[in-house]
């Protein structure tokens, strides 16, 4: 029998994470690392969307549309079932651009196109070997910022 409790209890400030985001580097100076992990944090708290879906993000299945960028998943996902497919992952842009999922994915794209090979998977590791990611990588990656902006994730 399940619990009636809920299975977390304590919620984070989504502000210290931005606080953290907005500090970083400029976009021409930031690392590719730390490039990496704003654009997956942004993505994530931009969408609401599973690691998984994170994941399926491709450049082949992406449109820039005005000011804004749709991505059409293509992949069966958890949350698929017959007849319901999860619409398409829409990033739009913020006034803000050091907080700007959009600014943000262009310079990431400029930015590993020359490392991406035949690779057209959105996030790809920000170390040689370049290659896709996993779920896991993705869920890693967002854990490590909201540590670094002091978020406790040890709940």
């Amino acid at each position: 029998m399940k619990s009636s409790l809920p299975r977390y209890i304590i919620t984070w400030d989504v502000n210290i994470v931005l606080k953290f985001l907005k500090d970083l580097p400029s976009l021409d100076t930031i690392s590719l690392k730390f490039l990496t992990y704003k654009l997956v944090m942004l993505t994530a708290l931009v969408t609401g969307q599973r690691c998984q879906t994170l994941k399926f993000l491709d450049l082949n299945y992406y449109d820039v549309v005005g000011d804004n960028v749709c991505f059409r998943i293509m992949n069966v996902l958890k949350q698929s079932r017959p007849g319901v497919h999860l619409n398409a992952v829409d990033l739009k842009k913020y006034r803000d651009s050091d907080l700007c999922v959009v600014r943000t994915l262009e310079v990431y794209i400029h930015r590993t196109a020359h490392l991406r090979n035949d690779h057209t998977q959105l996030f790809i590791t920000h170390s040689k070997p370049f290659r896709p990611v996993a779920c896991a990588t993705i869920a890693r990656w967002i854990k490590t910022v909201l540590k670094l902006a002091g978020i406790d994730t040890h709940v």
